[in-house]
């Protein structure tokens, strides 16, 4: 996967790069994707070893007070532009270009629709940094922050060997020199607001990136280190990574939320089947129990008629539960109740129904498992050429799906969007709707 996708870089936007392990590998990896569509344009608000000028396809070193007229122009002539400020005098290195000069980069960005990465921290080639009082020097207008973790560090000794400010890191952390430096110290390191994330503006949503993800083992520690992240409102996702490597995204970890609808009236059976009891337990439980074991969280269950019997019905499970008031109106109003409860806080959302209690947590978990490696706007399951439930949406697909209208689901904008497919077991697929459907549940095992 292209980092670029990773992490939702978008026309116009500005990207800010902070820690320690792969800054400037992003950059030229990032500076390596762009295109004519998208192209980019790199600087830093720190400084850059006069090495790393051919980060980009051309290189600028602006004089102070110079305006952005040759750059502009050189913009136009090549897909990638690294900016910097001019060369320290005495030192094989290139400075800032000055904050005014920052803020004209960013409006060239947003006018041509270029995308803006920056190097905000130096951390002198070690794979993790504790920023000292003065850093990171992050824009006001950055639209992602990422903190970069390299997976070199993990198990490592708290050294200057592998740390760049090695004893803040200690009194961060609370550990002495020579401890290791486990996934949970790391995590903690990235999450402290004098750490990883110091420097957040507001507005800026937070993508840990992972690099140096090179071997299984590296793999699993990410991993590990990954769901302790997540456990952070400030983090939207941790990409798994080796910039090194000509596919460099692996995996990207977020959130995935679980929408169940049970909102129907239960018209073809005359009673509401979502609290039939199959082995001792309301049906709308298994669904809800599914998504749950399958790792979705937040979870909402939207209701409608018999609302309150089944709010009751599934009072004890941790999950959020709101009410359509215009369940009659059809499945669309309920999806768009639903996915607006959890759109803000996820990477995507999984659709179930609530009348499919032999769906599988080991189903959903391979939709979660094939968007983490592609990013697909859409994973449908598919079971002897048939698509079924339940259907995961990436964000990327949200806007238009509260748009649909009337008694349609999530069905009705897969003709706008690319569609991964994965295998799944037809018996999942099974629904409620009738007496017949009940009785032949009733005598499965």
């Amino acid at each position: 996967m292209r980092l670029s996708k990773a992490l939702r870089v978008t026309a116009g936007s500005t990207t800010s790069f902070t820690g320690a392990g792969g800054k400037s590998s992003a950059l030229r990896t990032l500076a390596g994707e762009a295109s004519a569509e998208a192209r980019v344009l790199l600087t830093t608000t720190t400084h850059l070893g006069i090495e790393q000028a051919d980060l980009a396809e051309a290189h600028i070193a602006l004089p102070p007070a110079s305006g952005m007229a040759r750059v502009d122009a050189e913009l136009a002539r090549h897909r990638s532009l690294l900016v910097t400020g001019p060369r320290l005098e005495g030192e094989l290195r290139w400075t800032s270009p000055g904050e005014t000069q920052l803020n004209q980069l960013q409006q060239l960005a947003r006018k041509s629709g270029a995308v803006l990465a920056i190097e905000a921290d130096g951390s002198r080639g070690k794979s993790l940094k504790a920023p000292a009082d003065h850093e990171p020097l992050v824009p006001n207008f950055t639209n992602t922050l990422v903190p970069v973790v390299g997976a070199a560090s993990f198990g490592r000794p708290l050294s200057d060997d592998w740390v760049y400010r090695p004893e803040l890191a200690a009194k961060l952390l609370g550990i002495s020199f020579g401890m290791d430096l486990t996934p949970e110290r790391v995590a903690k390191l990235v999450l402290s607001p004098v750490g990883g994330l110091k420097g957040r503006p507001p507005q800026a949503e937070g993508r840990v990136l992972i690099n140096q993800v090179d071997n299984p083992g590296r793999l699993a520690l990410a991993a590990s280190c990954a769901d302790l992240l997540l456990q952070a409102d400030e983090v939207q996702a941790v990409i798994l990574a080796s910039l090194a490597s000509a596919d460099p995204v692996q995996q990207v970890l977020g959130r995935i939320g679980g929408v169940i609808l049970a909102a129907g009236g239960s018209q073809r059976l005359g009673r509401p089947k979502l609290l039939e009891v199959w082995k001792g337990e309301p049906l709308l439980r298994y669904a809800v129990r599914a998504a749950s074991a399958g790792g979705l969280r937040p979870i909402v269950v939207v209701l409608g008629d018999h609302a309150e019997e089944a709010r009751q019905a599934i009072a004890d499970l941790r999950v959020r539960s709101v009410f359509n008031q215009d369940w009659r109106a059809g499945q669309s109003a309920s999806m768009r109740l639903g996915l607006n409860a959890i759109r803000n806080h996820v990477e995507a959302a999984v659709f179930l129904l609530g009348d499919m209690p032999l769906v599988d947590p080991a189903l959903i978990q391979a939709l979660v498992r094939a968007h983490a490696s592609s990013l697909a706007p859409i994973v449908v399951p598919n079971a002897e050429g048939r698509r079924g439930n339940p259907v995961l949406f990436d964000r990327s697909t949200f806007s238009a799906l509260v748009q649909v209208e009337g008694d349609k689901g999530g069905r009705a904008v897969f003709d706008q969007f690319d569609i991964l497919t994965i295998k799944a077991e037809a018996r999942g697929f099974f629904d409620l709707d009738t007496q017949q459907d009940l009785d032949w549940l009733k005598g499965q095992p």
